[in-house]
């Protein structure tokens, strides 16, 4: 892996996890079930720090 893709996984990673506590401890989800909410962000965030 080279050094843009790697800072840019990073990044993404540091990211996820930063706004999962919005997805899990507010009104910011409203009504999606939890699992796939964490799932849809993560994918979301890790697809825009890549590509």
């Amino acid at each position: 892996m080279d050094g843009f893709r790697r800072a840019a996984v990073s990044s993404g990673i540091i990211r996820e996890v930063w706004h999962w506590p919005a997805v899990l401890g507010s009104e910011y989800n409203v009504g999606t079930p939890v699992p796939y909410a964490l799932l849809c962000l993560t994918a979301m965030v890790m697809t825009t720090s890549v590509f």
